[in-house]
């Protein structure tokens, strides 16, 4: 995999995001056979970012969340939304071996 996959929990529902290469335009993209998939252009935006490896379990994910957005307390950076996850290998990947990233939208402060 080149590009992430999200996943949230919305409403007690896994909600993923599949991110395509830029290279591609949201009319080159196939019509989804699923009523439940849609295609959406997401706007750009500025992340704080911290790598994640070895388990991807809830609380693996929570820990490094709370660990980002502390270490961005004292900066220059304030976070601008809802912290978010980023997977980039599959579940079958050994955990020492897996990239993945835990995300957070953030603005400068004024």
């Amino acid at each position: 995999m080149t590009a992430p996959v999200e996943i949230n929990t919305v409403n007690n529902a896994v909600v993923m995001r599949f991110f395509m290469p830029s290279s591609y335009s949201k009319n080159d993209l196939p019509d989804p056979s699923d009523p439940r998939v849609k295609l959406v252009e997401l706007a750009p935006m500025t992340a704080a970012v911290l790598v994640l490896s070895g388990s991807t379990g809830d609380k693996a994910v929570s820990l490094r969340t709370t660990e980002l957005v502390s270490a961005i307390q004292n900066t220059k950076w304030r976070t601008s939304g809802p912290p978010t996850a980023f997977f980039y290998n599959p579940p079958w990947t050994l955990p020492f071996l897996r990239w993945n990233e835990v995300a957070v939208p953030v603005l400068e402060k004024k």
